[in-house]
């Protein structure tokens, strides 16, 4: 809990860095708010003792979620961000999978899945996205973020979590792929909204922190 706070209050100054522009700057204030969120998590498996089954595997997700988010950085350079987006992917495999192995699997999580990926194909259709040569990566991505999603927002049907838990892993979900959303318009949009990478930072920095203290609700 402390440590969310330290997160909290570091992250005003990390968004104030990256608007500043100085790369080098905001790079490690980034860093900081990122290991944060991972001393969240390894904190609470190290003192509190939570399923390792659960526990390893998120906090994985989460350093992936730190090294991809650092790559992104140097957005600008095409082969950076794919293997930032690369890593982000693997991050959502594992915790897609982790979920699906607490909860199960029933065939309404496949309807959903569908309807998800087909409203996401069909908002890209209306909207002016210029992924150029990152389409086939961006779609690769949608499908697994989409995966991860289902699976955490099942929780809530599925009987895998206590309740509590089951709460913010789909309020995590639900942040994370909000921040996925506004950082698509961020980087491909022709013009994005300056105020657009507050809201994506913000939205991503609490999905990450929603999930880490997750380790402190599971349980042993």
């Amino acid at each position: 809990i402390i440590l969310a706070i330290v997160l909290a209050v570091w992250f005003p100054f990390y968004v104030y860095t990256e608007y500043r522009g100085e790369k080098s700057r905001f790079l490690f204030t980034k860093i900081v708010a990122s290991l944060l969120f991972i001393a969240i998590a390894v904190t609470a498996f190290l003192i509190l003792k939570p399923r390792s089954d659960y526990a390893v595997w998120i906090i994985a997700a989460l350093a992936l979620g730190m090294i991809g988010d650092g790559l992104l950085v140097f957005f600008g350079n095409l082969k950076y961000f794919i293997l930032g987006l690369a890593a982000f992917l693997i991050g959502q495999i594992i915790s897609g999978v982790t979920f699906l192995r607490f909860v199960g699997f029933m065939w309404i999580d496949v309807a959903i899945y569908v309807v998800l990926v087909a409203a996401a194909l069909f908002a890209y259709t209306k909207v002016n996205l210029k992924l150029g040569k990152m389409k086939i990566p961006v779609l690769a991505y949608v499908l697994i973020i989409a995966f991860m999603f289902v699976m955490a927002i099942s929780s809530l049907y599925k009987c895998g979590f206590n309740n509590l838990t089951s709460a913010m892993i789909a309020v995590g979900a639900v942040l994370f792929l909000a921040s996925d959303v506004v950082l698509a318009f961020v980087v491909f949009h022709a013009k994005p909204h300056r105020a657009l990478r507050a809201i994506n930072l913000s939205l991503y920095y609490s999905a990450q922190m929603v999930l880490a203290l997750t380790l402190v609700t599971i349980g042993g």
